[in-house]
């Protein structure tokens, strides 16, 4: 991080860094180059074969639900 001069390990751990220390920066960082946005859930994404596949798993039918948890599945497994 340029701000806090942190270095990370790896990907995940600076992306929880910036998401909690830097709220604006962060979206910023996830937005840029990010065109196509989920009119669902507003995940952005950087071309719209990725969007058209993103949202098949809002349409997809979901026919199999956990009992433990009430997630929705299209298959049984």
């Amino acid at each position: 991080c340029i701000e806090c001069h942190i270095i990370f390990s790896d990907h995940k751990s600076k992306e929880r860094h910036l998401k909690l220390s830097h709220p604006a920066e962060y979206e910023q960082c996830i937005l840029r180059n990010s065109f196509f946005a989920c009119y669902v859930c507003d995940r952005h994404f950087p071309n719209s074969t990725e969007l058209m596949v993103h949202q098949k798993a809002h349409t997809e039918k979901k026919p199999f639900k956990c009992p433990i948890c009430s997630l929705s599945f299209k298959k049984l497994s």
